[in-house]
């Protein structure tokens, strides 16, 4: 994933990727501020809001949780990088402050939770939950094995959907035009043809002669390009988790506790095999002068009239149901395959599918049932009954769990043993050798070059290295592998180096710019030839690249051969067929015909009901930004920069 972020960075796909693992995390962390409660006070205040203190134990418990939370979105591929770019920090000191301007706001206007509405929720929880009932035991058995504190887990869950109420009440304010719905779903709809040719900017790439006075003229005017960041250098015990399993000893009672408090991650969910014949609405049916709602109800009719026509023939022995996939279905990925839609788990078709698919035995076939999708014939083929798997099936998975976590927290209290003895003594070599443990020095390390092959990617060691002051001891920091101690022992300031030093570095960098101006200004000639001359045949033989010619592409998605281009989508967009562009963007230049367009139609009531309820919530996101946005202004807002 952090690839496809790195190669489309301006793609309405990756920014939506983004925008939806936010929105998850939201959640998230709502749900964690009730996860044992406020936070202690240790660690000094890192903000106020209004006088209100946000510590830093908070604002680093918030930080942690972000990093799971992405860590285990991008997996193997979350680094050190992803953090920078998603600006961690910045999103955990600013949810914080959100939360405290939204909890005052909420107190002002009087949005209470009731405690009716508290427990409504809570059991809601899936993982409060057995044969899809909430257990009061295994609720209470999910916050001792999780050392929660009930009072202060339900606080928090009160504070997060007071938070929600008052969220809801300012996005309540969006409305939508059909003019607005039309325009994007044309936009969305509408197809493109392109014939362009494509090529890098190092196609205008020339050889510079560069003296020492003009590279060094560059230097000097460019100084802030050359400084060297500030340096840290620290020393650290490093403890591994792994290292303590085999002291990790454990009890019958803790793996039936564990079983119990988790038992929802056990269910095996039922599943289906099935077939399907599937008929679509076709929003080209009946009257197209017609209302919306009447060109609906036309197409409904037509659609379901195919649908009960084939079901007739199926009945009647006809036709068979495989035969009729093939004939009749608009699903053509299944169809050809006889409507064969596999095996697939309970909750993966839509809630109307399903319900159909449930009340048929193996080999009988449905009525006609209509879903968003259109009109279905259901033929069921499979059944697996659901189940939860037996504690005797995954205790050894347990066991392994139980270890996993005991031997974390037995690394972790190591560590913090260490840290203990260590900031008494200011001596952690000693404090680390009197636990069998050894303390490492590393060389000098940026923010910005943090190459310690040693700690890899643990943000939570550098952040603790970079809020340290010179000698002083941190707290133990965590992850799920290991625990650290970290003393900062060396510090260098942020500098210049001479321009001696880095003279190789500034004749690189002044070659680079001098052939991304050329570049410029030969595109720029060359694209004031092609508005003129329109002739792309001829461009393409004094270039010596091919022509190429587009499939039909909607203007949503990325343009094949050419990619998520948005400065092209924005020039072609509204060209008609025959006119011709150019664009210089993201190191290559394009030189675009317009082969062909093709309208986008009506839309059906689904598709227009799709659109309006995304653009409702898209301004209803927008108009809460500018609300909390304003509260932000008049709030005072106090930031200890130091502690970040």
């Amino acid at each position: 994933m952090l690839n496809l972020i790195r190669q489309h960075s301006d793609s309405w796909l990756v920014k939506g990727i983004l925008w939806l693992i936010v929105l998850a995390f939201i959640g998230t962390i709502f749900y964690s501020w009730g996860m044992g409660g406020a936070s202690t006070a240790r660690g000094g205040v890192i903000a106020s809001v209004d006088g209100k203190p946000i510590n830093y134990n908070e604002y680093n418990q918030t930080f942690n949780n972000l990093v799971r939370f992405y860590r285990e979105q991008f997996r193997n591929q979350f680094n050190d990088e992803l953090i920078e770019r998603l600006d961690i920090k910045g999103q955990a000191l600013d949810s914080l402050i959100q939360k405290n301007l939204l909890l005052k706001e909420a107190e002002r206007l009087n949005i209470r939770v009731t405690n009716e509405e508290l427990a409504d929720h809570i059991k809601q929880y899936s993982a409060f939950q057995k044969d899809e009932k909430f257990d009061p035991a295994t609720y209470k058995n999910y916050l001792r094995f999780n050392r929660l504190n009930a009072l202060q887990f339900e606080e928090g869950q009160r504070q997060a959907l007071v938070i929600e109420k008052i969220e809801n009440l300012v996005m309540s304010a969006a409305k939508v035009m059909e003019s607005e719905v039309m325009e994007i779903y044309e936009r969305e709809a509408e197809k493109i043809k392109i014939d362009y040719v494509s090529f890098f900017d190092d196609k205008f790439e020339r050889e510079f002669l560069l003296g020492d006075d003009e590279i060094k003229a560059f230097y000097e005017a460019n100084k802030a390009k050359f400084q060297t960041p500030e340096q840290f250098k620290v020393q650290y015990v490093k403890l591994a988790s792994a290292s303590f399993l085999d002291e990790a000893t454990l009890e019958d009672k803790e793996i039936q506790d564990y079983y119990n408090a988790k038992i929802t991650a056990f269910e095996v969910k039922k599943k289906f095999k099935a077939r399907h014949i599937l008929f679509r609405l076709n929003p080209q049916v009946g009257d197209q002068t017609a209302s919306i709602e009447e060109r609906q109800k036309a197409s409904e009719k037509e659609a379901q009239e195919r649908a009960e026509a084939a079901h007739a023939k199926i009945k009647s022995g006809e036709i068979n149901f495989i035969d009729a996939a093939k004939e009749f279905s608009d699903d053509a990925a299944s169809g050809e395959k006889g409507g064969d839609l596999g095996e697939f788990d309970s909750g993966v078709m839509v809630p109307e599918f399903e319900a159909a698919l449930d009340k048929l035995k193996d080999g009988e076939i449905s009525d006609v049932v209509r879903t968003p999708f259109g009109f279905h014939i259901i033929q069921r083929d499979g059944f697996t009954p659901g189940r939860t798997k037996t504690l005797d099936e995954v205790k050894d998975e347990i066991t392994q769990a139980l270890k996993e976590i005991k031997a974390e927290q037995k690394a972790r209290r190591a560590a913090r043993r260490i840290q203990r003895e260590a900031e008494k003594s200011g001596d952690l070599a000693a404090a680390a050798k009197a636990h069998d443990a050894e303390a490492k020095t590393t060389g000098f390390f940026s923010r910005r070059d943090r190459d310690l092959p040693d700690i890899g990617s643990a943000p939570q060691f550098f952040e603790q290295a970079f809020s340290l002051k010179e000698n002083q001891i941190g707290e133990a920091v965590h992850t799920p592998e290991h625990s650290y101690v970290i003393k900062l022992v060396g510090k260098a300031a942020p500098a210049i180096p001479p321009f001696e030093e880095v003279r190789e570095e500034a004749k690189a960098n002044l070659l680079k710019k001098k052939n991304k101006d050329h570049a410029q200004e030969q595109f720029e000639k060359l694209s004031a030839q092609y508005q003129q001359n329109k002739d792309l045949e001829k461009l393409s033989k004094d270039m010596d690249v091919e022509i190429k010619t587009s499939p039909l592409f909607s203007l949503i998605d990325s343009i094949p051969g050419v990619g998520n281009i948005q400065p092209v989508k924005d020039k072609i967009a509204n060209l008609n067929k025959g006119e011709v562009t150019a664009v210089s963007a993201l190191g290559r230049n394009f030189f675009i015909r317009i082969n062909d367009r093709v309208n986008a139609g009506e839309p059906d009531a689904d598709q227009y009901k799709k659109i309006a309820d995304r653009l409702r919530a898209e301004k209803g996101q927008s108009i809460f930004q500018d609300w909390i946005t304003g509260k932000r202004a008049q709030a005072e807002i106090l930031i200890n920069q130091e502690m970040l």
